[in-house]
């Protein structure tokens, strides 16, 4: 078995589950912002930016962020 193979296809599945659940996120702060009231060009200039930073991310390979202590 390909210990390096392997351990690829690992890092594939991260990106994929963490695209999905940034994904996920989009949504519900679109849902918010829309539950807010705040303008549909706003949203739409939201939306547009956080789905090109995911694409950003996939492009990169980055699977996670690290989260800063609050």
């Amino acid at each position: 078995r390909d210990v390096e193979r392997s351990r690829g296809l690992g890092d594939v599945y991260k990106r994929q589950r963490f695209c999905f659940m940034f994904a996920r996120d989009v949504e519900m702060f679109i849902e918010y912002c829309e539950n807010k009231g705040l303008a549909t060009k706003t949203i739409g200039s939201y939306e547009q930016t956080l789905r090109l930073l995911m694409l950003w991310l996939d492009e990169q390979g980055i699977a996670q962020t690290e989260k800063s202590p609050m």
